[in-house]
């Protein structure tokens, strides 16, 4: 057997090539996706069909400012009437582009602009959650702060902030964190306190006095955070584009690439029917 010296020596072999024949896997390999929130959090979810300008306007009924009054015998009957607050949702321009040459194309081990594209969809909906955090869930008025480790009484009072402005808490949203400080409370881990193995067996426990528990990755939720709403008073969402593509050809520069944008803004419907925990 000649050694690769003398392989190369001999013209047999070219310098820079592997002398070992290996396979290329055909598919490009992708890391998990983030664990995202779903769309059904969202109260009040608008179409560009809804949205005539650049933005939308709301107009909400202020709560308790009429008054029932005692009228005595012969009185003029108090005038009471509603009073009215209103807001605008303009939705902002989000989006990038990406250009692959004909050579790329031609020589490229796989479909270039495709899985590009593909990275781009995730890079969205990531940035799509991650404003549904801070454009609305932020935005609660309720907050308990400096928790280190969250305790069953922490959860209660932040459903309570939610039911004494007479909201019903329904989800529960957590950071990693807090996830974790969930599977180390025995309440939610005996059989015989829970009722239930589901957090032994899964490692994760989906509902909790009665609120659908969701756990987001750290780059959408801050890990020590959490949140409880009433979804169908929290968040609204204005689309004036949906997820567009785009794509063209450059003949001059030899290339072809594609545009991907949205239109949308997220803002809280209600502040009080939102409850941040943060440490």
């Amino acid at each position: 057997m000649k050694t690769t010296t003398e392989l190369l020596n001999t013209g047999l072999g070219v310098e820079g090539s592997k002398l070992i024949e290996s396979t290329i896997y055909p598919i490009l390999l992708r890391e998990r996706e983030k664990a995202r929130l779903p769309s059904e959090l969202i109260a009040i979810n608008i179409g560009p069909e809804a949205i005539a300008g650049e933005s939308i306007n709301f107009n909400s009924v202020d709560k308790d400012t009429i008054n029932v009054h005692l009228v005595a015998e012969g009185a003029l009957f108090p005038l009471e009437a509603d009073t009215y607050t209103n807001f605008s949702i303009t939705p902002v321009k989000k989006g990038f582009s990406v250009e692959i040459t004909a050579e790329m194309q031609e020589d490229g081990k796989f479909s270039l602009l495709q899985e590009n594209l593909k990275s781009m969809g995730i890079a969205l909906a990531d940035e799509d959650n991650s404003d549904m955090v801070s454009d609305a869930l932020d935005n609660g008025t309720n907050t308990i702060s400096g928790v280190s480790t969250i305790a069953i009484t922490n959860i209660t009072t932040m459903m309570q902030y939610l039911e004494d402005a007479d909201y019903i808490a329904t989800d529960f949203i957590v950071g990693n964190e807090i996830a974790n400080n969930l599977r180390n409370i025995d309440t939610f881990v005996e059989a015989d306190k829970s009722g239930s193995t589901e957090m032994l067996r899964s490692g994760f426990i989906g509902v909790i006095y009665g609120m659908r528990v969701w756990r987001a990755s750290s780059s959408i939720v801050t890990t020590t955070s959490a949140y409880v709403i009433d979804k169908e008073y929290a968040i609204i969402k204005a689309t004036k584009r949906p997820l567009t593509m785009k794509n063209f050809d450059e003949v001059k520069r030899d290339l072809s690439g594609s545009v991907l944008s949205t239109r949308y803004k997220y803002r809280q419907k209600f502040a009080d029917a939102i409850c941040l925990l943060t440490a």
